[in-house]
């Protein structure tokens, strides 16, 4: 348990979701290929009070906006969509396939009662990571899997910019149930051991006693 001070709002969660623009790719991207993305910012508020201000949401890759936004009592969200065209940023790539570019994504809530500002950041990369069932090189089968679920005689792959990943990982139990319990420290070193090990998936179970779920995710490994 812990307290925090918060003035006309505060930033509970910040989540940068990548989109890429370009067509369905199944052979492997790099950064002269690649097509644009977008960047929807989605950030989570709680306020004591209604208020209004200006939020300036800025992309390391040199894109910025900004926008008069107003925010009810209590908790809310927003969305702020930049782009990020293919000659701004370079490809994200799994661990042993290529390099780890990551960029920073700032967010800055400028209250207009002059209370003191909020900030948040957050990293991110661009990548288009496809779990493919089926023969994802007929273009009938792309289209028909943008709206639909489920799978065909196909097994199971990823694909990550167009590229095959075969997946060499490891199970993995969250470390404790009760935040705080751990820093942050000990999760990042959790994931570099991994890359060291030369895995580049992790298989992380979570969720509640009554109901756990299960998430594949590939190692957002952090720059040497």
């Amino acid at each position: 348990m812990y307290l925090a001070g918060v003035g006309s709002a505060a930033i509970t969660h910040m989540v940068p979701h990548t989109f890429y623009l370009g067509e369905y790719p199944t052979t492997m991207l790099d950064d002269d290929t690649k097509g644009d993305f977008e960047v929807h910012v989605r950030l989570h508020l709680w306020a004591p009070a209604p208020g209004k201000g200006d939020l300036v949401v800025t992309g390391e890759w040199g894109q910025h906006r900004s926008v008069e936004m107003w925010y009810p009592a209590g908790d809310s969200n927003i969305t702020v969509v930049l782009p990020a065209p293919a000659t701004s940023v370079k490809l994200w790539w799994p661990a042993g396939v290529g390099s780890q570019r990551l960029y920073s994504v700032n967010a800055t809530i400028l209250p207009t009662s002059g209370a003191i500002m909020v900030t948040a950041q957050r990293k991110m990369g661009f990548r288009y990571v496809a779990l493919v069932t089926g023969n994802d090189t007929d273009p009938r089968y792309v289209e028909k899997a943008a709206t639909e679920e489920g799978t065909e005689l196909h097994g199971m792959m990823f694909r990550c910019n167009g590229a095959v990943i075969f997946a060499r990982g490891a199970n993995v139990v969250p470390t404790e149930e009760l935040e705080g319990w751990y820093s942050a420290a000990v999760h990042t070193q959790l994931v570099k051991s991994s890359a060291e090990a030369n895995f580049n998936m992790l298989r992380v179970w979570g969720g509640g006693v009554y109901l756990p779920q299960v998430c594949i995710i590939l190692l957002a490994i952090l720059p040497a």
